[in-house]
């Protein structure tokens, strides 16, 4: 099963969810802060720890301004992993990931959540962030996606996650039944 796992990030506008992707995905960072406008993805593939498996991501990086939220929640249908980033230097921008956190439940979205906060070379623990994330069963990381401090450990455990995933529906089976053949004399109505 040569599976691509979509994993998008959501989160307030200027928290560095285009840097975190892009790091992940090119190894590079920038400076200058360009608003994403829609959506923009990257691929990556992953090699899993003591194995040979390769994981395949499709990165999707989503506009952070409010205005954006409607289109936004098309980009996240059927994603494996969400990541909800937040900055570690702005308060504000992680009640914005928790109220993204609170539309994903409330639309009952069953893919891995990861609460990420990032701009770690700024600002190193964020407690309220940490207690949120234990309260509400989120996987917590923080990176630097300037750094790129934790960023390698955030797509092993998102890679992994979707390996999981995997396996499951890898054993998953399905039974196809051939249709009877029909009468030729006996209508059917549409």
């Amino acid at each position: 099963m040569n599976k691509v796992f979509k994993v998008v990030a959501l989160g307030a506008t200027a928290v560095g969810k285009s840097s975190i992707l892009l790091r992940a995905a090119r190894n590079q960072y920038t400076d200058g802060h360009q608003p994403t406008i829609g959506a923009v993805y990257y691929r990556k593939t992953v090699q899993l720890p003591k194995t040979e498996e390769v994981i395949k991501l499709e990165l999707w990086d989503t506009a952070g301004q409010e205005r954006y939220n409607s289109v936004t929640q098309l980009y996240y249908r059927n994603a494996c992993v969400i990541l909800i980033v937040f900055s570690m230097d702005d308060a504000d921008s992680l009640q914005k990931a928790i109220d993204w956190n609170n539309v994903l439940i409330e639309q009952n979205s069953d893919a891995t959540r990861c609460l990420v906060g990032n701009k770690s070379d700024i600002c190193k623990k964020c407690p309220r962030a940490e207690q949120y994330a234990q309260d509400n069963n989120l996987k917590y990381f923080v990176v630097s996606a300037k750094m790129g401090n934790g960023v390698e450990e955030l797509f092993q455990h998102i890679a992994q996650s979707c390996n999981k995933l995997k396996q499951h529906t890898q054993s998953a089976k399905v039974l196809i039944v051939e249709p009877k053949e029909y009468i030729k004399d006996k209508k059917f109505c549409c």
